[in-house]
């Protein structure tokens, strides 16, 4: 009875140390083996028209230049949000429109990935925001309208 309590912790702590190692290798292994999977699906992807699909599992169509998403293409996330417009240097910068994965869109100008300039932001609640944005944020000049209401707030 003792040899087999005794075989039954053995196994007990082998299994265990099996989820360790198998867990040391998807944090490390993993990551590292899946980094640098993007591949050009279509066209050209250094200078011109192609599609890319990361490793991320975003995938790009548009325009390239030097490697880098550069003039119009549209970004879709593999979360459900999308991005059609102006790339330059690999970020959103011109004029665009993201779809959120919540329903929310904003449609204006960009600057380096974020809301810069005039735009309308449109919140999964409903509410609307048009007017400036600075640094990915409302500057205040503009005006709020509020879902199921008449109301409208202008600063």
């Amino acid at each position: 009875m003792e040899k087999q309590f005794q075989e039954g912790k053995r196994m007990r702590r082998m299994c265990h140390m099996g989820i360790v190692v198998m867990s040391l290798f998807m944090v490390f292994f993993l990551p590292i083996s899946s980094f640098g999977k993007e591949s050009c699906k279509k066209g050209n992807c250094k200078n011109g028209e192609g599609t890319m699909v990361f490793s991320d599992g975003s995938t790009y169509e548009g325009q390239w230049k030097g490697g880098k998403k550069h003039g119009h293409g549209t970004l879709i996330r593999p979360e459900g949000s999308k991005y059609m417009g102006e790339f330059k240097d690999n970020e959103p910068d011109g004029q665009g429109t993201w779809i959120f994965c919540d329903g929310g869109t904003y449609v204006g100008h960009w600057k380096k990935s974020e809301f810069d300039g005039q735009g309308i932001y449109t919140y999964a609640n409903g509410s609307i925001y048009t007017g400036e944005f600075k640094c990915g944020a409302p500057t205040g000049n503009g005006t709020w309208t509020y879902p199921n209401t008449q109301n409208s707030a202008q600063k």
